[in-house]
């Protein structure tokens, strides 16, 4: 007894911790580091970097602007994680746990709280936003007027994807750069994508950002307004992944990436990630997903691609005015104490130097031919034994500037990017990255090519079939492996840095045979003639039966 008793105090003085640290030490040092300052041993190999809690700085609150959060805004964090980071969800620990660990970090930023107790700031005070009101059109179409008005496109675009006048220049307190969110992609909102989160990230400001608070700056009334286009711009659950793109049939193809028969076509959504199994990796892409339509008429194929990127890049593009060799364009430091990836509004985001432009570029890949028992090529470009056919397109700064559209005039021609024209599309062979040549016999492509505000779209026109042994022959009612790459020349994409999708399919709708028409005709009418003839032949039996007595009647006469 004696024995278990030494053991059991042992135990509690040397080995037990209080669950906050047990917890703490189990799930968070190895990013965070044993004293919070974001250096834990994992912290170079994780991206976005961890928090540094020694500093006292927090994004995501519901306290006033400058101000610690409470107590619950870290436990929704810790509960729930941080969407696009790498801070992940707690919540299958338990609320104790998660309750525990929370208090467990205070210690950490204890002189912030000395010092805001000493300036009258501690405890934090909750901001006031008041009910949310009942979101109409018309509250969504002030809202967007409100986004304009108070300078809100300067960083996040005329449209929301991030590609304002002032995007590439933004720096953070650390005197890192940083870029603002792409409001069209509301699943990556960092603090949430509710009406509620979005008003509060007006309200409160995100500290250590340049998302000031605008409590003081827009009224009640009118930051519900804003967070209510912001809302309507996307969707809080990214789009479903498409397991092919479905080419529809069509009498007449497009002729231009306007064309009606477009809003009839399926669209279908692929998220793209960064290349990280040859040298050099993508650890951040910036190009996360590609829209793709198509439609046929037999004979030639005509695709739709489109995709976001803010930064319209060519090769000999000059860098932005507030840039300068000692500049990172737009990019933060290795290194950097920010946690959040992408973090302007929402998030935040970190880059590695670079003051060059490369061109930006996008590729379709498919194999050389129709691979059997659906055995497709290395998705990395093909090899010596299973090569792919890529439809390249490089920007080469050759498109028209357009002047901005009517509703872009109003005050607002600086947030207004757009070009459009003609491009080249170089159909090439790859046998693996760096074994990458022209198809010198291939069949031609045409392409064109329009850039508004933050969105690429692209239209590819070719023949389903000809060409040379290495075209990919493409055949109505087969599946077709397809895949997608994109590069952003700003962030120095090239050759295997890039972005790419999986291998999915293209699958071109079939001609219905003509005789397949005839054959339901006959059917019908044979059908038809049957039904009529059995009505007769029962009415006709019927007549012709001799009518039965019937014994009851009988008998009553009687």
């Amino acid at each position: 007894m004696k024995v278990l008793l030494v053991l059991s105090v042992s135990l509690l003085l040397f080995g037990q911790t209080d669950e906050g640290t047990a917890v703490y030490d189990k799930y968070c040092s190895q990013c965070h580091g044993d004293q919070g300052a974001g250096d834990g041993p994992a912290a170079d190999f994780v991206d976005p970097k961890p928090r540094d809690f020694t500093t006292g700085v927090f994004k995501f609150r519901s306290t006033q602007s400058g101000q610690l959060p409470q107590e619950e805004d870290l436990i929704r964090v810790v509960r729930d994680g941080i969407p696009g980071t790498s801070m992940p969800a707690f919540g299958h620990i338990g609320d104790a746990k998660v309750n525990a660990v929370v208090k467990h970090i205070q210690p950490f930023y204890q002189a912030t709280i000395d010092r805001d107790k000493e300036e009258g700031f501690y405890p934090p005070q909750v901001a006031e936003t008041g009910n949310p009101p009942k979101i109409n059109d018309a509250k969504i179409a002030h809202g967007r007027e409100v986004y304009l008005e108070s300078g809100c496109g300067d960083c996040h675009g005329y449209q929301g994807r991030a590609d304002g006048p002032s995007a590439l220049t933004l720096v953070d307190d650390y005197d890192a750069a940083i870029l603002p969110a792409n409001l069209h992609r509301g699943w990556e909102f960092r603090s949430g994508h509710s009406l509620e989160d979005i008003f509060k990230a007006f309200t409160t400001g995100i500290s250590g950002t340049p998302m000031a608070s605008f409590a003081d700056a827009i009224s009640v009334d009118d930051r519900w307004d804003l967070a209510a286009y912001v809302a309507s711009l996307s969707s809080a659950e990214e789009y479903p992944t498409s397991p092919q793109v479905t080419g529809a049939l069509v009498d007449e193809l497009p002729q231009t990436m306007d064309d009606e028969i477009w809003d009839t076509a399926q669209k279908a959504y692929f998220p793209l990630t960064g290349q990280m199994m040859w040298d050099p990796v993508n650890t951040h892409p910036m190009i996360r997903s590609v829209s793709v339509r198509a439609v046929h008429d037999g004979t030639k194929l005509v695709l739709l691609c489109e995709w976001d990127d803010p930064s319209y890049s060519f090769e000999g593009a000059s860098a932005p005015e507030a840039a300068s060799d000692d500049d990172d364009w737009g990019f933060e430091e290795e290194g950097s104490e920010e946690e959040g990836d992408f973090d302007d509004f929402f998030s935040d985001e970190e880059e590695s130097s670079n003051v060059s432009v490369l061109p930006d570029q996008f590729a379709i890949q498919f194999p050389t031919g129709i691979p059997a028992d659906n055995e497709r090529p290395y998705f990395v470009m093909g090899d010596d034994k299973n090569a792919v056919n890529l439809w390249r397109w490089s920007h080469d700064g050759s498109l028209t500037a357009v002047e901005a559209a009517a509703d872009g005039q109003t005050g607002h021609q600086n947030l207004w990017t757009e070009f459009v024209g003609p491009v080249s599309i170089s159909n090439q062979i790859a046998k693996g990255r760096d074994k990458v040549s022209e198809n010198s016999e291939a069949l031609e492509i045409k392409g064109q090519l329009h850039y508004r505000n933050g969105q690429y779209r692209l239209m590819l026109t070719r023949d389903l079939q000809g060409g040379s042994d290495n075209d990919i022959q493409l055949e109505p009612g087969r599946f077709v492996p397809m895949l997608f790459w994109a590069w952003d020349g700003h962030r120095q994409d090239s050759d295997a840095k890039a972005c790419i999708s999986s291998w999915y399919f293209l699958n071109l709708e079939q001609p219905v045979d003509k005789k397949v028409y005839v054959k339901t005709a006959a059917a019908v009418a044979l059908t038809l003639l049957f039904l009529w003839w059995a009505t007769r032949t029962a009415k006709r039996r019927a007549l012709e039966a001799p009518e039965q007595s019937n014994p009851q009647s009988e008998e009553l006469a009687v």
